[in-house]
């Protein structure tokens, strides 16, 4: 019983990451910096251009530089930095992205907007 049991698990397994691999070839969402990863420059992510969802809640990031999110992020719809310490966004750092619907930035440090932030966007 115990060979039939290791099989299964085995075949389990192997079904299980085969899943995995197209669910993650076929998904654009990312979901980088779960809670407590300590992210805190956001330009050292490398971030798909397939990418429609990027959450990055819980971490340790202090401003919104430009240059995160650029003109190939074209599919990016939602970026979620909730419960960072972000205390600054820079100008134009969301401009470069058209499809850009939804920006969640509560519980951060944040005092203002600057009404640059989505400068330039052509939408």
């Amino acid at each position: 019983m115990k060979m039939f049991k290791s099989q299964i698990h085995r075949r389990t397994s192997f079904l299980l990451i085969i899943l995995f691999a197209l669910i993650r070839k076929t998904s654009s969402a990312v979901f980088f910096g779960r809670a407590g990863q300590g992210i805190s420059n956001l330009l050292t992510l490398n971030i798909p251009a397939t990418t429609t969802d990027v959450r990055l809640q819980g971490n340790l990031a202090t401003f919104l530089p430009t240059g995160v999110f650029r003109s190939r992020h074209s599919k990016l719809l939602t970026i979620s930095l909730v419960n960072n310490r972000i205390a600054d966004v820079e100008d134009f750092s969301l401009a470069a992205v058209p499809s850009l619907t939804y920006v969640w930035l509560r519980q951060n440090k944040l005092q203002e907007l600057r009404k640059n932030m989505f400068a330039g966007r052509h939408t």
